[in-house]
């Protein structure tokens, strides 16, 4: 990988630090937000309280492809309609 040089002007080290801290405070916002419900995404274990069903059985059903996970940062989440389709299939059986 080819290093690359960067210069800045006019712009001291505490600036860019205080810039860097404010970036790097948004990015964990983001990966640790809760906003997650209202985007129809539920975590394992929104999806085990919701469903009357253990979070080994919602990682279960993952591993048998009946669920589909999507990882976003390094939480584990499910789509609310996927869900529900997969267990009108499952009751269905």
């Amino acid at each position: 990988m080819e290093m690359q040089t960067v210069q800045l002007q006019n712009i001291n080290g505490l600036s860019i630090l205080s810039r860097l801290d404010k970036i790097e405070k948004g990015i964990e916002k983001i990966s640790t937000t809760n906003d997650a419900p209202s985007l129809n995404l539920l975590t394992r274990k929104q999806v085990a309280e919701q469903f009357g069903v253990s979070t080994v059985t919602v990682w279960d059903w993952t591993k048998k492809n009946i669920l589909k996970a999507y990882k976003i940062a390094n939480k584990v989440y499910y789509k609310r309609p996927e869900i529900e389709k997969a267990l009108i299939q499952i009751s269905g059986k």
